[in-house]
Formats: structure tokens, C-alpha cells, sequence
């Protein structure tokens, strides 16, 4: 596993802002010292659909990050080949398509580069314009030097766990928090979420 990214962070703003703004290394850190998970967050789907949705598009990556190689993939993915077997089965996922079209790393740095976008806005006003403005004209050479920093990649435990929680969060926010609402809108039992959200800490 990588160490901290926060000083490549850190040094990578530095250079455009010529100060350190501590709010905006964290934010850009915290968000990158995990592993990118690249699928949207669907809440207009039943709860199950959703989780099927995001286990393809995660196999998917992952398969194709690896040109295709089932035993690499079940290790990372903490699985034995046979439940990848069966995975790609169930999603119907093309193996020989995905092994043809290697992933790129322009993939991965689209998916850096979104987060470092979102965090300039968010901290925007607080910004000097100018340097704002050169910020966003360097969003691209900052993610391609992040992305050789990057988390390794997770299992599929723990990535499913990672998009429960993001799923959940967003689902109860539009729901005004209550549970009992999002259940239904999930389609699942109210002791179900309750239970789940419980075990994620939520």
C-alpha cells in the first residue's frame, strides 16, 4: 500500500497557489487516500439493482485493469476464481472485449481530476482569482502526477462497504434522513437498512 498522498498534495498546490491552504490539501487527500471507486451513485434504483449495477462496473475496471487475468483479478479482489466465474456470469460482463481494450491511465487521472475540481470550488471563494484561474488550467498536470500516488486497489468487500456507505448517505439526504422513507424508496425491509447502517458506523 502507498503512503500518505497529503505532501505530494501539498507540494503539487504550492507550486500554482505559492501558499500552503491547509483546508484544501486535506479535503484533496482525504478524498484520495482511498481508492477511487469509478461508478455513479444511482439512487433512483431499488437497492439491490443498485449494488448489482456497482459490482459490475467495479469487476469491470478491475478485469480490465488486468488485460483480463481472472487469477489476478480474484486476488485483488479477495475472492476465489470460481465466485469471479460466477460474477461475470450473473453481470454479464464480456471478458474477451474487455481484454482487447486495456484500460488507460487517462481513466484513472479523469477520475483524480474530478475530485481535485470539486474541492478547488468548494474552497473557490476563499481563493485569490488569478490564482484560481491558474489552478483550474493546471487541474490536469496536478492528476497526472497524483494519479502514480494513488491507494492501491480495494477488495471487493471492502469496496462494496465504501459504496454502502456513499449509497446510503446520499439516499438518506434526499430522503430527509429518515429511515424508515429511504427504506421504502430502496425497496428493502426497514430492519434491513437499519441493521446495515449500523454495521457501517452510520
Amino acid at each position: 500500500m502507498k503512503g500518505d498522498i497529503k505532501p505530494i498534495v501539498g507540494t503539487a498546490l504550492h507550486k500554482i497557489l505559492g501558499v500552503h491552504v491547509s483546508e484544501l490539501e486535506q479535503d484533496v487527500s482525504d478524498k484520495l487516500n482511498k481508492p477511487l471507486l469509478p461508478t455513479p451513485i444511482d439512487t433512483n434504483l431499488p437497492y439491490r439493482e443498485a449494488k448489482q449495477q456497482f459490482r459490475k462496473v467495479f469487476l469491470t475496471a478491475l478485469i480490465q485493469r488486468h488485460l483480463g487475468n481472472i487469477s489476478e483479478v480474484a486476488d485483488i479482489a479477495g475472492v476465489k476464481r470460481e465466485t469471479v466465474h460466477r460474477l461475470i456470469k450473473q453481470l454479464k460482463i464480456e471478458v474477451d472485449s474487455l481484454r482487447s481494450h486495456p484500460a488507460k491511465t487517462y481513466e484513472r487521472d479523469t477520475l483524480v481530476q474530478d475530485v481535485v475540481e470539486k474541492s478547488i470550488r468548494k474552497y473557490e471563494p476563499a481563493l485569490n482569482p488569478a490564482k484560481v484561474r491558474m489552478l483550474y488550467d493546471n487541474v490536469p498536470d496536478i492528476s497526472r502526477q497524483l494519479v502514480k500516488e494513488l491507494p492501491e486497489e480495494w477488495d471487493l468487500e471492502h469496496a462494496e462497504a465504501e459504496w454502502e456507505k456513499v449509497f446510503f448517505a446520499k439516499t438518506l439526504n434526499e430522503h430527509d434522513h429518515n429511515v424508515s422513507r429511504t427504506a421504502r424508496a430502496l425497496k428493502i425491509r426497514y430492519e434491513t437498512l437499519h441493521r446495515k447502517l449500523k454495521a457501517l458506523g452510520m
